[in-house]
């Protein structure tokens, strides 16, 4: 029997992609206007950080791993808008980690919820 190994084609997965998911967006009103900070990822299934996540779930568990897997999507400016602004919520938190969740492992992820915290629904599901 024999066995034909895969060839891995390197494609780029960056920040340069024209395809993007929304994760969250922060809104701020600026002398009475309302200023809004997109915070996206490149859209597409990921392997590698896939796989990153796995072992890193294996070896911390899963909180930790997500954290992990959001300041590496989201960078360090992106992961601390999130953790410092003070309207977040433990939901919404939870939305941002299984959409990132769903966009490295293939997933679909929906248009964000026109609410003031969209922490229903599970994006997995």
């Amino acid at each position: 029997m024999s066995i034909t190994p895969p060839v891995i084609r390197s494609e780029a997965w960056s920040d340069d992609d024209a395809e993007r998911v929304l994760l969250f967006s922060i809104v701020r009103s600026v002398d009475g206007e309302d200023v809004t900070v997109e915070y996206t990822m490149p859209d597409g299934q990921n392997a590698g950080l896939a796989l990153l996540y796995l072992r890193q779930a294996r070896k911390t568990g899963e909180d930790l791993a997500g954290s992990w897997l959001l300041e590496e999507v989201l960078g360090a400016d992106g992961y601390e808008a999130l953790a410092r602004e003070p309207g977040v919520s433990l939901a919404t938190v939870r939305q941002v980690s299984l959409g990132v969740l769903s966009v490295v492992f293939g997933r679909k992820i929906g248009k964000p919820a026109d609410t003031e915290d969209a922490g229903a629904g599970d994006p997995l599901a």
